[in-house]
Formats: structure tokens, sequence, C-alpha cells
């Protein structure tokens, strides 16, 4: 038994090293290029990270509070700690907590959870919920939660990105994902093929 814990504890140091890369890179490049167009203020003093405590615990108490601003007039609130148990035995899960510190407070913008299908044909997004409050995230928290999730699907060499249609209508018209037919699951999806 203790063997098998090991590999277990290996495989999610081994797929928290491919989030922090993917994580990683995707804030490099957006920094570059929101340089070079002169909208850094957009991105400014943001952090993205793993889901955690802190996140977990913001999420239940901060974003209620705000949740009537919210088209759905909901919040998942209390409800991310059960996603997060939900998708935590995974080790390869995917999970992204997006910070960005508005007048020297670190605000929770947006937070993401997915896993790769058994086989990694593909990362199927899940859970998907941003910040509803006056400070939340100017440029929104939809392009770096696709940047992540796709550049950590390529890490794993998954051939796309799937995610519920209706989350986000943005998807389809800005950000390229296209009706899928997702063999088994319950609604209608799209995806976006990985190169």
């Amino acid at each position: 038994m203790h063997a098998y814990r090991n590999t277990r504890e290996e495989k999610r140091a081994y797929y928290d090293q491919l989030k922090f890369i993917s994580r990683e890179q995707v804030a490099a490049s957006f920094k570059r290029r929101l340089q070079l167009e002169g909208n850094i203020e957009l991105w400014d003093k943001t952090l993205l990270s793993s889901i955690n405590e802190k996140a977990l615990k913001e999420a239940a108490t901060i974003w209620p509070l705000n949740s009537h601003k919210s088209p759905y007039n909901k919040s998942f609130g209390e409800g991310w700690y059960e996603f997060y148990k939900q998708y935590f035995y995974c080790p390869s899960f995917f999970d992204l907590a997006i910070w960005q510190t508005v007048d020297g407070v670190d605000v929770l913008q947006g937070l993401c959870l997915g896993r790769p299908s058994r086989k990694k044909e593909h990362l199927r997004i899940f859970r998907l919920e941003k910040n509803w409050a006056d400070n939340r995230m100017k440029g929104g928290i939809n392009a770096p939660v696709l940047a992540c999730a796709e550049r950590y699907a390529q890490m794993l060499e998954c051939k796309r990105v799937v995610v519920k249609k209706g989350l986000d209508s943005t998807f389809e018209s800005i950000y390229g994902y296209e009706p899928y037919d997702l063999h088994g699951g319950y609604g209608e999806f799209i995806s976006k093929e990985l190169m």
C-alpha cells in the first residue's frame, strides 16, 4: 500500500508541475502581448495559481455577496469546496485560481476546474466562475482560463479542450470553439482542436 501512495504522490507532483509550467508560460505570453499593445493594466498584478484553501474560502464567503450582479443571479459559493473534492482525487485534474491585487488587496477573480478524459483525448472544463464584484478583472477571465487549459491539454497531449455550451457565449465567437459531440456527455458541448 505504501508504494501505491508514493506512486500517486509522484503522479500528483508531476501533474502539478505541468500545471505550474502551463500557468507560467501563459502569464509570460500575456504580459509580453499586453506590453506591446499598451494594455498592461488589464493584467497588472495578476497571479495564476492552483486552487487552495484561501481561494475556496473567498469563493464561499465573498462571491455570494455579489452574485446578484451575475446574469445567472447566483454563485456556486460554498459549492466550490465540493467541486474541488470531486476533482482532487484525479492527479491530472485541471484547476486554476486567478488572483489580482486591487488597491493593495488580493482579490479572487476566477476559479476553474476540469479534468482530462481517461485516455487523455480531451481536457474538459466542468466548472468556471468569475468574480462579479465592482473590482472584477478589467480584461475578464476567459482568455487566461482558456489559454491555461489549452496549454495544459497540449502538455498532456490531448487533442482538444471541451466545454459545456452555454458556459459563456464568447468561447465560440471570440476563442474559436465549435460544436462538439461528446459521446456519453449530457447536454451540448463546444470544443477547440489543438495543434
